[in-house]
C-alpha cells in the first residue's frame, strides 16, 4: 500500500513540474502600479511634521481614512 502511495506521489510531482504554464511569467505591466512620488512625498512630510506629543484623539490631517470616508 505504501509503495502505491509513493508511486502516485512521484507521478503527481512530475506532472506538476512538467505541466504547461507551471513556470509562466506574468504579462508585462500587469497588476503593479508605478509609485506616485508626489503623493509619497506629501505623506512623508505629513508624518515628519507630526508633533512628538500628538494624541490620537486630537486628530491630524490624514487620520480620517478607511471604508465609507468621503473625499475632502
Amino acid at each position: 500500500m505504501g509503495s502505491v502511495f509513493m508511486a502516485v506521489l512521484v507521478v503527481a510531482v512530475l506532472v506538476w513540474l512538467i505541466a504547461p504554464g507551471a513556470r509562466r511569467s506574468p504579462p508585462e505591466g500587469d497588476g503593479i502600479e508605478p509609485v506616485d512620488e508626489a503623493e509619497l512625498d506629501v505623506a512623508e512630510t505629513e508624518v515628519r511634521d507630526l508633533d512628538v506629543h500628538q494624541r490620537p484623539e486630537e486628530g491630524f490631517e490624514g487620520d480620517d481614512w478607511g471604508p465609507g470616508v468621503g473625499k475632502r
